[in-house]
């Protein structure tokens, strides 16, 4: 079965994630992000994933009814009022992909993924310099997504796509 851990029910915010990872490197924070996930530290909004059903063809030249399962947005932790949305590193979403019995998308998958999106967001690239692997700019740039999405009228949960880089295998 897909899904994250279950809620270990210690409170822990994500504005205490952020002021932990201010100066820490990009392998600490992945840590970090491994040990909120694996204790359940996902917002319940987004642990409801989406069915997409889809024809494809093979390289055969088959076609097969194909229906695969999705999270409904990029990886976050904290809750559904207190919720950040993580970058990672390619390493460590293998990790949590593993953790929630699931694989990380294909090239085709992350297109199938976006096609089939509630909302398709405009990407707000951050400027590329070295404070662009920083927690400060990751919940600057996560700010502006949920500016975006409350403009839209959506909330977190809903089905999008386009604010941020897929890892893909």
């Amino acid at each position: 079965e897909i899904g994250y851990p279950e809620d270990d029910g210690n409170k822990q915010t994500v504005s205490e994630f952020i002021h932990r990872n201010l100066v820490y490197n990009q392998q600490f924070r992945d840590s970090l992000i491994i040990d909120y996930i694996s204790h359940g530290k996902v917002p319940a909004s987004l642990r409801h994933w989406v069915s997409i059903k889809e024809f494809l063809v093979d390289a055969d030249g088959n076609t097969h009814n194909v229906e695969m399962f999705v999270a409904p947005d990029v990886v976050a932790i904290g809750s559904d009022d207190d919720y950040l949305r993580v970058p990672m590193l390619p390493m460590t979403a293998q990790q949590i992909a593993d953790m929630c019995n699931a694989i990380l998308p294909t090239r085709k998958i992350s297109n199938l993924i976006h096609k089939h999106s509630k909302l398709k967001l405009v990407p707000h690239p951050m400027t590329p310099d070295s404070t662009m692997i920083t927690m400060r700019i990751f919940a600057k740039h996560d700010s502006i997504v949920k500016s975006q999405m409350s403009e839209c009228g959506a909330k977190i949960g809903d089905f999008i796509a386009g604010h941020k880089k897929d890892v893909v295998i």
